[in-house]
């Protein structure tokens, strides 16, 4: 009655063509020059540099003159023969309803750097450089995370984080937490975007350097959900060698300073030879000398002792030992015990100046390395607390009094440094 039906039609995407991010992108799509098929399913170089998922979703429309809604409606509602022009106006019809969904979802979603062209290979190892001597310069000492031997480039953006964090915690202004903010959603963005499921010990690094990040903010919930990030990945990891020692060492003591007592890793025992990075004696290897690395481990074991209460560690790398016996462990016991009392509803003024003057002089014994060891994140809350109470300001004070020379310590008086400022023309500051 309508004639015949041809279903032979020609399938509108099997010649070579842009895909959709690199038509988005405005950028040419190399399977174009390969004269690769959007059926044959292999993704273009450019997505597979981004980590992007290659597709063919959108419709090449034909070219030439566009026709009108009204006059497409018109053709497809007569009872013709239904022709590949008739057909092919059918598909581009559900094509673009289909379409406009996504569409809007692209036009109202943040823009991330997956985005926009990539940067040039050079771009990145500048990058890479200059993050990487930020990094050993101020922040190595406290984290140990990075190893010179390994590829670092999937790290590039966490430790761009970590030295903005350093540069926020030692001059807190709307410029340095503006970029920390910054900086924080497009290592979040990075994370949620990744193609692959598979979890990298970058992965774990990149959860440790968003709650530094967030602490740094005073944004405890958030910190804590990192951290608790980062122990789940940690337990996700197939592999066990030195570095991801170093990662349970770090995650253990993040963990008591936090008093996240929920979350665990494996028992961290072990040796400084276990924890030593790989050589390495490329073009940084001045960052990181063996010497250097050697009592940079030290202290990383030493932290970890006095975290899971050992009675004593004495490093071997600097010949002049860390004797520590267990008052760290029981002055963590006891600022746990007066935050549970400040904030027992009814508790009297005078109760808390008691107990307040009993931790103050569990404090005064400790030097300022074992109050860097017993972290000042309880100490703080505590502070916060006792402004309630005006007859216990001076008490408040000699409490802030640990916290800032806990902050303040420095492990340059029995670190050998190397000589960074000579080279590069600035001072090292920890």
């Amino acid at each position: 009655m309508f004639g015949a039906i041809n279903f032979n039609i020609t399938p509108p995407n099997c010649q070579p063509r842009a895909c959709d991010n690199c038509r988005v992108r405005k950028i040419k799509c190399p399977n174009i020059e390969q004269g690769v098929s959007p059926l044959s399913s292999k993704p273009c170089d450019k997505c597979v540099e981004a980590s992007l998922c290659c597709t063919y979703n959108q419709i090449t429309k034909k070219k030439g003159p566009k026709v009108s809604s009204k006059k497409r409606k018109l053709i497809l509602d007569q009872p013709w023969e239904v022709t590949d022009d008739i057909a092919y106006q059918h598909f581009e019809n559900e094509q673009e309803s289909h379409l406009c969904f996504s569409i809007r979802d692209d036009m109202s979603s943040p823009v991330t750097d997956e985005d926009t062209p990539s940067s040039p290979p050079n771009e990145d190892a500048n990058a890479l450089h200059t993050a990487l001597v930020e990094y050993f310069q101020n922040t190595y000492t406290c984290l140990p995370l990075v190893d010179l031997a390994d590829d670092n480039y999937g790290l590039l953006n966490g430790l761009i984080l970590a030295n903005l964090t350093h540069e926020f915690k030692k001059s807190a202004n709307h410029a340095t937490k503006t970029a920390l903010l910054s900086q924080i959603r497009k290592v979040h963005l990075q994370k949620a975007s990744l193609a692959s499921d598979t979890i990298s010990i970058d992965s774990v690094c990149d959860s440790i350097f968003l709650h530094m990040a967030m602490r740094a903010l005073n944004y405890t919930n958030r910190a804590l959900a990192y951290l608790s990030e980062a122990h789940t990945y940690y337990h996700l990891l197939s592999i066990r060698n030195s570095r991801t020692k170093r990662l349970n060492c770090l995650l253990t003591n993040l963990r008591y300073e936090t008093n996240a007592h929920h979350l665990s890793t494996d028992p961290p025992n072990y040796t400084v030879a276990e924890l030593l990075s790989r050589p390495y004696s490329g073009s940084l290897a001045h960052l990181c000398s063996e010497s250097y690395n050697h009592q940079v481990i030290s202290l990383l074991l030493w932290h970890t002792s006095i975290t899971i209460g050992h009675n004593q560690y004495t490093s071997s790398s600097t010949g002049t030992g860390q004797p520590q016996t267990n008052d760290c462990r029981d002055t963590q016991k006891s600022i746990q015990q007066y935050l549970q009392l400040v904030r027992k509803p009814g508790t009297s003024a005078h109760l808390l100046m008691k107990m307040g003057e009993l931790l103050n002089h569990q404090l005064s014994q400790l030097s300022s390395s074992q109050l860097q060891m017993c972290g000042t994140h309880t100490l703080k809350m505590i502070v916060e607390m006792l402004i309630h109470y005006p007859e216990l300001h001076q008490l408040s004070q000699l409490l802030q009094f640990y916290i800032d020379k806990s902050e303040t310590w420095s492990c340059a008086s029995w670190l050998e440094f190397p000589s960074w400022g000579d080279e590069y023309g600035v001072a090292h500051t920890v």
